[in-house]
Order: structure tokens, then sequence, then C-alpha cells
């Protein structure tokens, strides 16, 4: 059997780094290695096929939630009325979400779009409250709203929301407090911007920290979405909303 020469042992590594670089080869085996499981670029990457098929379904005026996990979890009702795309992303931060967003198709203009980011920026190890650091997950997230704002006239961005207090373990309850401060003075610079806390109810005495059982055992989510959901409908949409079901509800019956 003849010895490979260089340029066919070139060849064949070559073709075998294509192979290994295609979505269907890597992400098995990026899963294989890592013994902490799925990432969330992986996570992501599962997501945006979901999303832009919920997109190319969705008609003019829908409600677009973008963001982290607290954005996810929202789920799939309708908000104010209207039928929801839910483009959230577990385990987004800015800079991954400003990645996924710029993969995202609209067909069809949204009526209204949430954000809801920065808990992942907020981590200890990431050093967030580093005057660097700081500007540059701000400046993230003004691309983020910069994009937004061309999709729809009606952006929503909400503050972080409160984590328990032994999440400051690895939360760095300060940096929850900046972002969100940050967020807010971007929001009022941006024209249609509205900024609304739907976790007011959840906060302790301080900002950053949830009063007790208003957050799950991780530490970090609501411990119930629904009446986040509320919150945030009752100042994006303080009219009542009046849904098909409730309106034939009022009318007189017929005779006959």
């Amino acid at each position: 059997m003849p010895v490979p020469t260089r340029f066919a042992l070139a060849a064949i590594a070559a073709a075998v780094l294509v192979v290994l670089s295609t979505p269907q080869i890597r992400k098995p085996i990026s899963r294989f290695l890592s013994f902490s499981g799925p990432t969330a670029e992986d996570h992501a990457d599962e997501r945006l096929p979901k999303i832009n098929l919920a997109l190319a379904a969705a008609k003019p005026g829908f409600v677009f939630l973008a963001g982290d996990s607290h954005a996810e979890l929202m789920g799939d009702d309708p908000l104010c009325g209207s039928p929801i795309v839910n483009g959230g992303s577990t385990g987004a931060n800015a800079k991954r979400y400003s990645s996924l967003l710029s993969d995202f198709d609209f067909k069809a203009r949204p009526g209204k779009i949430v954000l809801i980011i920065g808990t992942n920026d907020a981590f200890i190890k990431n050093r967030p409250m580093e005057p660097r650091n700081l500007a540059e997950k701000v400046a993230r997230i003004g691309s983020i709203v910069e994009t937004l704002t061309k999709i729809s006239s009606h952006l929503v961005m909400t503050p972080l929301p409160p984590i328990l207090p032994e999440s400051t373990r690895v939360l760095e309850v300060e940096a929850l407090t900046a972002l969100s401060q940050k967020q807010k003075d971007l929001c009022e610079r941006t024209v249609g911007c509205q900024f609304i806390d739907p976790y007011r109810e959840m906060r302790g005495e301080s900002f950053g920290l949830a009063l007790p059982g208003a957050v799950k055992e991780d530490g970090f989510h609501s411990a119930d979405y629904g009446k986040v959901r509320k919150a945030l409908e009752q100042a994006m949409c303080p009219d009542p909303v009046v849904t098909s079901k409730d309106a034939s509800a009022a009318q007189p019956p017929k005779l006959h």
C-alpha cells in the first residue's frame, strides 16, 4: 500500500476540518467534550430556527419578546391582546444576543418589542463594575436598542430582575442596579422607548434583592412569570383589552 504523500495528508486534514466545522458535526462534538452540558451558545443555535419559524408566520402588529431567560420564560400567551413571538434565549448576555438578533428574519413589523437583557452581564467573574467592562456592556445593549427601534416604533425596556441574597456569590448586585440605571437612561434618550419595571412588587429593601418567595430556588428567576406578565401588560396597555370571547359575551342575546 503506497504511503500518502504530504499533499494527500494535507488534503485529508483539510477535509476533516471542513466536516468538523459544520454545525451538524461541531455542536454534538462540543457537547460531548463539555463537562457542563449544553452552553448558552448551543441554546441560541437551537432557538434561532424556532424563532424564525414563528416570525415567518407572524402578522403585523404582534409583540416580540427579546432578551435572555427572563424573556423566554414569559411564554407565548398573547400580551395586550396581541399575539407573541418569543425571541428570548436562555443564557444570552448582550454580546451573544446582539449576534443572535442579526440572524432574525422579520417578515412582518412588530407592534411592540419588549427587551429584557443584562442579568448574564452581571456575573462577578466578568468584573462588570470595572468602568471599561460596564461601558462595553452598555454599548452592546445600546446596539441592540438601535437595531430594535428600526424594527418597531414602540420599544419597551425593563430593569434587571432582583435575585436571592445567596446569588450575590455569583452575580454582582451593584451591577444589577448600575445596568438597570444605564438602560433607563438609554431608553429615555430613545424615541419611542418606554421603561417599565414589572418586577417592582418582587423587590425588597435593596433594588437588586428579591422579597422572600418572589424568586425560585435557583436564585435568579421569578417564581411567578404570570405576575410579571400582568404587571408588564398593565403598564404597556393600561386600557382593558376586550377579547373576542368577552365581546361576544357583552352582546345581547339574539332572538329567534
